[in-house]
Parts: structure tokens; sequence; C-alpha cells
């Protein structure tokens, strides 16, 4: 048995005993899925306290609807689109949404630019990337998020965020274009401060 189907079937058992009534059994959702669910909250909020109140928010409302679950998409793709779903809530309720409307120019070499984000160490390399990401529109962040460190598929992707696969394909090749020049732009900045 591969290690996705074990993992499928492990979320499964412990989704049965929660339905059965063993509250405790939900805590093994929480653990696995805390850490993705943040990313993706804040990813939309840009904001650490906010997104704590929505992964809450997102878990009980998870909590009290798995009877709901019906198996037909993986859990982690069900509750991605709560958090989502609660994330943008959250946006039009408090006005967090800040659209920000740029036009990027080229003049950038993706190989070059991989080239030398691989010869930073790891922390630096972590570092530029979350600065690149959070500088990006909301949504452009969150697939990336979602495709590069969250893992998961354009199908699921589309899933959670209600749009049609080939939408989310044009989303992902913009924010990649985007990340690109942005992170160029932030290279750049660094070498002129150094020189």
């Amino acid at each position: 048995m591969c290690v996705f189907q074990q993992t499928l079937n492990m979320d499964n058992t412990y989704i049965l005993k929660v339905v059965a009534g063993d509250a405790q059994a939900f805590a093994f959702l929480v653990d696995k899925y805390k850490d993705m669910c943040f990313a993706a909250a804040f990813r939309i909020v840009k904001n650490r306290e906010v997104a704590e109140d929505i992964v809450q928010d997102a878990f009980l409302s998870a909590y009290k609807n798995l009877k709901n679950f019906k198996g037909e998409s993986k859990f982690s793709t069900w509750l991605y689109k709560i958090v989502v779903n609660e994330s943008l809530t959250k946006v039009r309720r408090t006005k967090f949404m800040r659209e920000k409307a740029h036009d990027i120019v080229g003049g950038f070499n993706e190989h070059d630019l991989n080239e030398s984000l691989a010869l930073l160490k790891q922390k630096e390399q972590v570092l530029y990337i979350e600065n690149t990401l959070q500088q990006m529109i909301d949504r452009e962040a969150l697939v990336m998020q979602l495709y590069y460190l969250d893992e998961l598929s354009l199908k699921e992707i589309a899933e959670v965020l209600k749009l049609k696969p080939d939408h989310i394909k044009v989303i992902l090749h913009r924010a990649r274009k985007n990340f690109y020049a942005l992170l160029n732009e932030q290279l750049k900045h660094e070498l002129s401060s150094i020189l």
C-alpha cells in the first residue's frame, strides 16, 4: 500500500471515530493539517492573529460538519475549502482585501534567479520566498502556496477555490511570472545595497 493510500485510510479512520462520538480523535486531524491551514489563511489575510482565528473557526466548522463529509474528495481538500471560505469571508467583513494592481515588466532570467537562490543558505531562501509571496496579489500567492508548498493538484486547487482547472493554470502561470519579477527586483535591491 502506498504512503498516499495509507494517509487517506488514516484520515478516514479518525473521521469515522469523530463521527462515532470520539471527540479526542479530531486532535489527530488538527495536528496533521493545522500548519497547512494556517499557511493558506495567512496567504489570504496577511495577518498572523487573524489567520490563527480563521484556522480555529475552520476547524470548529469542520468538526461540526464532519458528518456531512462524503469522502468525494480528500479530507484535506474539503478542509482547505472551509479555510479559504472562512478567510475570504473575514477579508470581506474586515476589508482586508487590497488587490494590488501592478504592471510587471519582464527583463529577468528564471535560470539565473534559480541559480542565485540555490547559492543562498536555506534560511535565506525561505526568507526571500516568503517576502516575495507577501508582495504578491492574494489569489496568486495562495495558488503558489497550494501548488508548490502544499502540493495540491490543479484539480484540487480548482475545487478549493471554486474555479475551473484551466483558470487555475492561467493564475499559476501569471503568478510564476510575477513571482520571478518580484524576486528579481528584491535580489537586485539587495545586490545594489551590498555594492
